[in-house]
């Protein structure tokens, strides 16, 4: 694979979590990329942060990535849209934010929580020419570098059943319970498509076409009302954020997303600090250097990121999952053969277990070779997955 030319700056793609931004075609950088952007960019590379919906399917979020980054209208693809009752295309840019990009111009991604599954994504779609326009380019796994994902629930999230999903009938969400009630939201919000609220928070799902521009008023407060009695056009059917952090989701993106030989993969797991935790120093050299030396950055980001508010969510997110937590471990067991016991095996980083965030495990271990790596934070490790040879 051909390297960035001479005084090219490698291009990072960051990716934001559920509900998280990345930053906007004005240029603004929202907060949770401020830090690792700049420790990025102190290492001489080019951060790109992007917008996909906060609250869309993996599927959906990938593909506007892709147009976000290279140009166009973004298209979701037919067969996807028709099965899942939305629109074909969406936004359109004008002009991509990194149009450059290609076999010859690859990207490392970066994605933090359900942007690392994102990111993951994105790159199965590449490999498969999801994307590819022919005459104009043809893509593949080799437009991606490397794959970083931090704090990601790449086996799922046992939280997504305490906030409401229903792990024996998913996509179906409880009635009156937390992501209930968050679904509601983003329904009345989609109708009003007010732009003064959506400065605060945008849903970035005009594809469902929910607004009363599309539908009028009567259909768009009957969508809501829907909504309210657990028939939402988005949350009842698996094309949404919720039901794509299930272990149901990733028990079958695992079984169809392959690694890439030229692609190194990396996943940044936080937890408690464990005294068992042995990490082996690093060894990689030349072009995956700069991971290993941005890694304490990343990771001991300051005060910033501890600040009252972001103690109080994670407080009451904690609160919520934890008296829930060996009910769903249980039932996930029952359905998908997952050890119970496993999820608790690893610390987890408050809200997310360690378990789901070292590696691929369901339905089975990945088999690509990992090594775990000592940051200097106490309370994070780092593994390394390298694809095995071709």
């Amino acid at each position: 694979m051909d390297e960035p030319q001479a005084g090219q700056k490698p291009v990072v793609v960051a990716i934001g979590g559920f509900l998280c931004g990345g930053g906007d075609l004005n240029g603004r950088v929202y907060s949770f990329w401020r830090i690792p952007s700049a420790a990025l960019e102190g290492q001489g590379f080019r951060v790109v942060t992007v917008s996909p919906s906060p609250v869309g399917s993996l599927h959906d979020r990938a593909c506007e990535i892709f147009y976000e980054l290279k140009g166009g209208t973004v298209c979701y693809g037919q067969e996807h849209s028709r099965a899942h009752g939305h629109a074909c295309h969406g936004e359109t840019y004008d002009v991509g934010l990194f149009s450059a990009w290609g076999k010859d111009n690859p990207v490392h991604v970066i994605g933090h929580s359900y942007g690392g599954q994102t990111a993951r994504v994105l790159q199965h779609l590449l490999a498969t020419g999801f994307f590819s326009k022919p005459g104009e380019y043809q893509t593949s796994a080799a437009w991606v570098r490397s794959v970083t994902t931090c704090n990601s629930p790449l086996n799922g999230s046992l939280l997504v059943y305490s906030l409401g999903e229903r792990a024996d009938t998913a996509p179906e969400v409880r009635l009156v319970s937390h992501g209930h009630l968050l679904s509601v939201a983003i329904h009345a919000l989609e109708l009003l498509d007010w732009p003064l609220l959506k400065r605060f928070f945008d849903p970035r799902l005009s594809h469902f076409e929910l607004s009363w521009r599309r539908r009028g008023w009567r259909q768009g407060l009957k969508d809501v009302a829907l909504a309210v009695v657990g028939k939402s056009a988005i949350y009842s059917q698996p094309d949404n954020a919720a039901f794509d952090m299930t272990v149901q989701s990733a028990h079958r993106l695992n079984q169809e997303i392959q690694t890439n030989p030229h692609t190194f993969y990396f996943s940044l797991v936080g937890t408690g600090p464990k005294e068992e935790d042995l990490l082996v120093t690093p060894t990689d050299t030349g072009q995956t250097k700069w991971v290993f030396r941005v890694w304490a950055r990343l990771l001991s980001l300051g005060p910033g990121w501890k600040g009252l508010k972001t103690k109080l969510v994670y407080s009451a997110l904690k609160r919520l999952h934890s008296w829930q937590v060996g009910a769903h471990a249980s039932a996930i067991e029952s359905r998908l053969g997952v050890a119970a016991d496993s999820w608790s095996s690893a610390g987890d980083d408050g809200v997310l277990e360690g378990y789901t965030q070292s590696h691929p495990r369901v339905p089975e271990e990945c088999e690509a070779p990992v090594r775990a790596i000592r940051s200097s934070c106490a309370s994070h490790s780092t593994t390394v997955h390298r694809a095995p040879p071709a």
